[in-house]
């Protein structure tokens, strides 16, 4: 029976390429808790380094200025006898290498399956959400509105990601990908299933009682639109504008409005602080995660990061550092740029800048992106080449 069972593994796995079907497991497994989804990447990343040890170096120089920025990372957390940035670095490392067998790896249909795989999987995730929210308010003896009637709620939607501000982000991620799924499928199922992921993660956002997802929806949905179809990217954008002008004369029928000006208050201080972090060493930073490392210097509560994308990046890479980020991804930013306006691959464009779109929005008041399940599902949605782009434009969906 042992003998038998090996041998149809040995053929399975000669039938199929290791590192897709390792990809496709990824993907499924980022979307569990993070203590159960990384080690699943680490095993599966170091197949891929085994089964790519004759030609890793060459792996390596792939990684080009990426490889760069993460190596002045390293040095300047070690410097600054900055542990946490160390170890923060070898784990984008550890993606960075990822991502180069995934561009390596990546066709059409892959890069279909990978967004359904996030679209739909969004669906008993948002399940979850709700259940652990209804019975969180039940057996605490409130109601199902719970979340609407009180300022201090005390439970937020998260499902499998370590808080609701990194689930809300996601819920935005599928909503998108919905999004784009519903206009390019000719196919019934798909769409009902797109209809039923738009709703169940509309509900999910409003669960997460994260104020600045709500303006971060409205600027996703209006610039995919604008891709997928301009005519009604003006319709978006009356409804979105109707919509928040609502909330600001009734910003008590969505959960914590009420105290957006308190949200802000709190925003604007552990800016400062960052800001602060920033300026005590402006040319080389404090090397990664510096706000959890020096927060105690100016303020006494400490926060995970800055909860702003440029700040927190100056606290921990300073100039020089940005500088190094700028040119790894300049080289992408060019290519993307310049078929903006091919219109064979509209819609595609349309997903992936609707996508950098998001994370730059977001990362206005928060840092959701930097987390290895969001910026995971970014990365696989972003990083596909052009050629690759065009036959899934082709490619019925």
């Amino acid at each position: 029976m042992m003998g038998s069972s090996t041998k149809a593994l040995k053929q399975f796995l000669a039938e199929h390429d290791v590192m897709i079907l390792g990809i496709i497991a990824a993907a499924i497994a980022i979307l569990f808790p993070f203590f159960f989804g990384a080690p699943i990447l680490i095993v599966i990343l170091g197949s891929f380094i085994w089964l790519d040890r004759k030609q890793f170096k060459q792996t390596i120089a792939e990684l080009g200025w990426v490889g760069i920025f993460i190596v002045y990372s390293l040095i300047v957390s070690a410097i600054n006898r900055n542990l946490i940035g160390v170890l923060a670095t070898v784990a984008v490392a550890l993606i960075a290498l990822f991502f180069v067998y995934y561009r390596r790896k990546l066709n059409a249909e892959l890069y279909v399956l990978l967004l359904k795989i996030f679209c739909w999987g969004s669906i008993p995730l948002a399940i979850m959400a709700l259940y652990q929210y209804l019975n969180y308010a039940y057996t605490h003896g409130y109601d199902m509105f719970y979340i609407f009637k009180y300022h201090n709620i005390q439970t937020r939607a998260e499902a499998t990601f370590f808080n609701a501000n990194y689930y809300g982000l996601y819920c935005v991620f599928a909503i998108t990908i919905a999004i784009y799924l519903f206009k390019r499928s000719n196919f019934k199922h798909t769409k009902l299933m797109s209809l039923l992921v738009f709703l169940l993660n509309t509900v999910s956002i409003i669960l997460t009682a994260s104020r600045w997802l709500l303006p971060t929806i409205v600027v996703a949905i209006v610039w995919l639109v604008f891709f997928l179809n301009r005519k009604y990217a003006l319709i978006a954008m009356v409804v979105s504008a109707v919509g928040l002008v609502l909330l600001l004369f009734n910003p008590e029928i969505l959960p914590r409005l009420t105290t957006l000006a308190y949200a802000f208050e709190d925003r604007f201080i552990i800016w400062d602080t960052g800001w602060r972090i920033f300026l005590t060493n402006p040319l080389i930073g404090r090397g990664a995660m510096s706000y959890v490392n020096y927060y105690y210097l100016f303020v006494d509560e400490g926060k995970m990061h800055a909860h702003q994308l440029l700040i927190d990046t100056l606290a921990n890479f300073g100039l020089y550092g940005l500088m190094l980020i700028c040119v790894s991804f300049s080289g992408y930013l060019r290519e993307t740029l310049s078929v903006i306006n091919d219109r064979t691959i509209r819609s595609e464009i349309g997903l992936i800048t609707s996508f950098i779109v998001i994370v730059l929005f977001h990362g206005l008041m928060d840092m959701a992106i930097f987390w290895l399940q969001t910026g995971f599902i970014f990365l696989v949605v972003i990083l596909v080449p052009i050629s690759i782009l065009r036959k899934v434009a082709e490619s019925e969906i």
